[in-house]
Order: structure tokens, then C-alpha cells, then sequence
């Protein structure tokens, strides 16, 4: 994901990311997103 908004830093701030596992299909928050970028 980062990789992705650093080649793309014109579209990198709309990025959505979603997680679906056992517990159903759920959207990131701001801050979930911040977490996983800054990995």
C-alpha cells in the first residue's frame, strides 16, 4: 500500500482499504490506514 501512494502521491490520499476475513467485509478508518502506511 504505501509503495503504491509514494508512485501515485496525485491519487495516494483517496486510497480505501478494506479487510474482509470470518467477521464479515469492513472499510479501515483514517487511523487503521495511517497504521497499515506506516508499516
Amino acid at each position: 500500500v504505501k509503495a503504491a501512494i509514494v508512485r501515485n502521491i496525485g491519487t495516494g490520499d483517496g486510497i480505501n482499504i478494506a479487510v474482509m476475513d470470518k467477521d464479515g467485509f469492513r472499510l479501515l478508518t483514517d487511523e487503521q490506514k495511517k497504521a497499515v502506511i506506516e508499516l
